[in-house]
């Protein structure tokens, strides 16, 4: 069905015929063209593109006006708008992110870094397998883990946000570390167990700092896929599952003092539970509730 606003093939033409041809209108000529047709429409890799514009652009919506006018400020220097401005800086430096780890590659040694930080992680042992975005990372339950590094990069001392996707087996007894930092020996170190798989099929985000442990935990079902999200502001604990707050906020107005190795697992032998990890994200700021419930609608295929 023809869908133009002049007659068919009249030197004013606009619009497209079918999904072959596109009419348009360049500095005052007419133009037919064949319909430009993305060379990754549809396919995973798009996807992740989406999902990264989609994420600063409703970052963009929550910001104050006095901030949308700085980048409208800087961007009329090239002709752009506020808007403009801030996804083009935003895109080309993946602001904020620390580090993500699709682990569609996982049956790698090297897992990849999406983000501008080139935080390459090291597997210890986790195998490939099927996630809900692509391809995932799974841990025996014995000994895998793998190592993020030690960045500076992931490295945060006042907010942060780490979200994923997890599946656990049903709770065996004892607990496992799903993500840590500084801990090395399972006692007294100071550090985090950003998620932990404690009693009674439970998800539990601990601070263990000079001296003080804090923590909040959400119920999962065994073998089933939930999205979690911690999130550290200047004065509180959050922790949401499948895009919910999973139990009420915690007060906590310590620093982070994130520091050493960052683990998905951890490297103490038999410390890491059974479970196949998806889409691992670090960010250098506090989620909105609502970012995180659109984080955990996200599939493919």
């Amino acid at each position: 069905m023809t869908k133009v606003k002049s007659p068919l093939l009249s030197l004013g033409a606009k619009g497209t015929l079918g999904d072959e041809l596109t009419f348009r209108e360049s500095r005052g000529v007419s133009i037919a063209e064949k319909t430009p047709i993305p060379a990754y429409r549809r396919t995973l890799p798009q996807m992740y593109q989406r999902w990264t514009y989609q994420d600063y652009a409703w970052l963009w919506g929550v910001l104050d006006p006095a901030t949308k006018q700085v980048f409208a400020s800087a961007g009329s220097r090239y002709h752009l708008t506020g808007f403009q401005y801030w996804m083009k800086t935003r895109l080309e430096n993946l602001t904020h992110m620390g580090g993500w780890w699709k682990l569609d590659d996982a049956h790698l040694v090297a897992i990849a870094d999406s983000s501008r930080n080139n935080n390459t992680g090291v597997n210890v042992g986790c195998v490939a397998a099927g996630g809900l975005i692509g391809g995932a990372a799974e841990f025996d339950g014995v000994n895998d883990y793998i190592d993020l590094g030690t960045s500076a990069s992931i490295q945060f001392a006042t907010v942060m946000t780490l979200h994923l996707f997890l599946r656990l087996t049903p709770f065996s007894g004892s607990s496992g570390f799903i993500v840590t930092n500084r801990w090395n020996d399972g006692f007294g170190n100071q550090g985090y167990v950003f998620f932990r798989q404690g009693g009674a099929n439970n998800v539990q985000f601990i601070r263990y700092l000079d001296g003080v442990n804090l923590s909040i935990a959400g119920a999962f079902t065994p073998g089933v896929w939930h999205h979690w999200a911690m999130a550290k502001t200047s004065t509180h604990m959050h922790l949401y599952r499948d895009g919910l707050p999973a139990a009420a906020p915690v007060a906590d107005a310590r620093t982070i003092k994130t520091q050493g190795h960052i683990y998905l697992g951890t490297a103490i032998p038999g410390f890491t539970p059974l479970m196949t990890m998806d889409n691992a994200y670090l960010l250098g700021y506090w989620a909105f509730p609502a970012e995180v419930a659109r984080w955990a609608e996200r599939r493919y295929p």
